[in-house]
């Protein structure tokens, strides 16, 4: 039996000599069995309620802000569990709802906000829009007069947003029904791929579409996309546009070339399919193409900036809450032994969550429509090699990247020490899952319909050498596939730039472009037991001594191994982006006594760093590599190995040439589990495939 005592807001009655009488009771009653039972307090608010209240399930606060307060002053000198029942609504957040070191629990006294039972309690960055005042357009409206499509113009509503206090910038979104809204663009899906008859110095370029002379203001449109390269986003503005020659002017801080790729966006003549929508700011309108059922939805345009939710604690749990509509982030924690779990987390501008510290846990939640990266997660010491010890188990991570289309995944890693187990991530256009951290174990997941706008990438992304330690085990991957036919093909794993210490065992890689494994050369790498379906497998060069061979003066600064360059071994020991990042000084690691304990190997680098072989010399650079024990099944795939890097590691008992068929259970219907009879277990003795039976979201008791 637990002993439940309410807290009353602005009236301390929970004194510590009240806490001390009502504990020695307990204790002198038997009411607690030791190390079996806790204290409880617990607050309530409702969008009901009054901050003047008493905090009760009777008499409940009306903000969370009120609740925080109420917990900040109750739980001096208490010791045992703090719960907020947040009761069925919405808690509009116009600013950051704050949670400081002051509102810390502990040990002794942990804190909880959560829906309460049977309830959905959302807190929300976005301005609510009361849907009874959309209405049909006037008959004398000329910006909805500019809609080219006749059904669109239809059935387009418009929205006075005028006196609700949004800055229309560049952060702003519409969301409706826990989906993203588009802003009217061109194409409505995609890009236009390349730039025709491009003037790169100009940076013009001819419109063969044949759509910006058919707008009434062309002058200011946005463009967006990669206007230079696969892997790096690009945006500007239209400067001019000569309907003589068809031709159009960028503004645009990006090179311009003919292989590029854009949209417009923010023309109010595309507007012409259901979720689009155009605010015009001069007239304080906005115009939207709702579904048929949007009296029956919520939408609103976000509003709250940097992150809904910020919180520095310790000992924090936010539990089965829905968290939405940030310009920016969503939630932000930093601290030590904090909880996400249960909750859905969507709709925002950039990360839907960032943690960083200690012993953290994401369990079981639904992060959907980042603007960016889904999941950023940090902590740990990297320079004296504590693990962060943070799990991120058993959520659904998808649609990310949908602004910023570029190396913003499911999850963003950095670090050390973290276990990544059971979560599915997928629909991205580019990278699943980015990650400079190292010693991490990532397990059990389900990686599928990423990469699809992408080329020199990788399901997986990590590369160099700040990943040291890292294992990837028994995971599904599956469709990493470019559907811009005239861009490179992505990868699954991709272990770029001689990255090393790394290892790939017992997963199962399904329908790839590219190749299923990308090393880009490296030592130290285990790669193992992995079934590869339609997918490639490459093992480059790279990290080549130059010398006087055919490859001389391949990848010298990756091959030196050098301690103290931007480049060289240590580097990731900070953020990349850091002023100090490669920088000796600031990541004095090297050659220390837990380092030579944990990777033995690096004490060899100064010493015996090299061997020459035909006149070319090739650093201790493959060391322990393996490559061992894997299938290559479907047709047209191959094990690229180059003869340089074969000479260096162990490769032996890889097969190729099997059927899909003859490997799983079944193949065509989607069952990944491998047959118990498969003649891969007579060809590899000793195989240890994947077990499909932990892999993906797990049923939550």
């Amino acid at each position: 039996m637990k002993n439940k005592i309410c807290c009353f807001h602005g009236k301390k009655v929970f004194s510590l000599f009240m806490a001390a009488v009502l504990l020695c009771s307990a204790v002198q009653l038997g009411i607690f069995a030791q190390d079996e039972t806790r204290d409880i307090i617990e607050f309530y608010v409702s969008p009901d309620g009054s901050d003047s209240g008493k905090g009760t399930a009777e008499d409940p606060f009306e903000t969370i802000a009120a609740a925080r307060d109420a917990v900040r002053a109750a739980k001096e000198g208490f010791s045992g569990d703090i719960t907020v029942y947040l009761r069925e609504g919405r808690y509009y957040q116009e600013s950051a709802l704050e949670f400081t070191a002051e509102d810390s629990g502990s040990d002794d006294c942990t804190v909880t906000y959560k829906s309460y039972e049977g309830e959905t309690a959302i807190i929300d960055g976005a301005v609510a829009l009361d849907v009874s005042k959309f209405t049909k357009p006037a008959d004398d409206d000329a910006v909805a007069a500019r809609i080219k499509d006749a059904t669109a113009k239809e059935n387009v509503l418009v929205y006075d947003l005028s006196g609700l206090n949004i800055n229309y910038d560049e952060q702003s979104a519409v969301y409706y029904d826990g989906n993203r809204a588009l802003e009217a663009r061109y194409p409505n899906d995609g890009y236009v791929l390349g730039f025709a008859e491009c003037d790169s110095s100009a940076k013009t370029f001819y419109d063969v579409s044949n759509v910006v002379g058919t707008w009434t203001e062309p002058i200011g449109v946005k463009v967006i996309g990669m206007f230079e390269i696969d892997w790096s986003s690009s945006e500007g503005t239209i400067s001019s546009y000569d309907p003589a020659t068809n031709r159009v002017g960028l503004s645009t801080k990006s090179l311009v070339k003919s292989n590029g790729r854009y949209y417009y966006s923010g023309v109010i003549e595309e507007l012409d399919a259901v979720g689009e929508y155009y605010i015009d700011a001069a007239t304080e309108k906005l115009y939207f193409y709702a579904p048929a059922d949007y009296m029956d939805i919520g939408i609103g345009i976000s509003s709250c900036k940097e992150a809904v939710v910020k919180a520095d604690v310790n000992n924090y749990t936010f539990d089965g809450i829905i968290i939405e509509g940030g310009c920016d982030d969503n939630i932000r924690i930093t601290g030590n032994d904090n909880c996400i779990k249960n909750s859905k987390i969507r709709c925002c501008g950039d990360k839907n969550v960032s943690v960083n510290g200690f012993r953290n846990t994401l369990y079981n939640n639904e992060i959907s429509h980042s603007g960016g990266t889904g999941i950023e997660v940090l902590g740990g010491d990297s320079i004296n090699l504590i693990p962060s010890k943070t799990l991120v188990d058993n959520n659904e991570i998808h649609d990310f990247g949908e602004i910023y289309r570029v190396y913003n995944g499911a999850m963003y890693v950095e670090g050390i020490g973290f276990t990544i187990t059971h979560n599915e991530m997928y629909r991205g256009p580019h990278t699943s899952f980015s990650n400079i951290a190292c010693e991490m174990l990532f397990e059990n997941n389900y990686i599928h319909d990423v990469c699809y706008e992408a080329g020199d990438a990788g399901a997986i992304y990590e590369g160099g050498w700040s990943a040291n330690g890292n294992i990837y085990r028994n995971n599904l991957f599956k469709d990493i596939v470019n559907k811009l036919s005239i861009y490179y093909n992505p990868n699954c794993y991709y272990n770029d730039d001689a990255g090393g210490g790394k290892t790939f065992v017992s997963n199962i890689i399904i329908n790839v472009d590219g190749q299923g494994v990308a090393c880009g050369g490296g030592r130290d790498n285990v790669i193992t037991d992995n079934i590869l379906i339609n997918a490639g497998f490459g093992y480059d060069q790279r990290a080549y001594y130059p010398g006087t061979g055919p490859n001389a003066g391949w990848q010298p600064n990756q091959a030196r191994f050098d301690v103290e360059g931007a480049s060289g071994l240590w580097a990731g020991l900070v953020p990349w982006n850091s002023p100090a990042w490669g920088r000796i000084d600031q990541t004095p690691a090297y050659a220390r006594e837990f380092w030579s304990i944990l990777y033995p190997w690096t004490m060899l680098l100064k010493t015996t760093n090299v061997v020459d072989l035909e006149d070319n010399y090739v650093p201790y650079a493959f060391g322990n590599s393996i490559v061992r024990n894997n299938i290559l099944g479907g047709s047209g795939v191959s094990y690229n190995i180059s003869n340089q890097t074969e000479k260096h590691i162990t490769y032996r008992d890889n097969i190729s040439d099997i059927s899909p068929e003859d490997i799983f259970v079944d193949y065509e219907g989607g069952d990944y589990t491998v047959r118990e009879d498969s003649n891969i277990y007579n060809l590899i003795p000793g195989l240890k495939a994947c077990d499909m039976s932990t892999v993906g979201i797990q049923p939550v008791d």
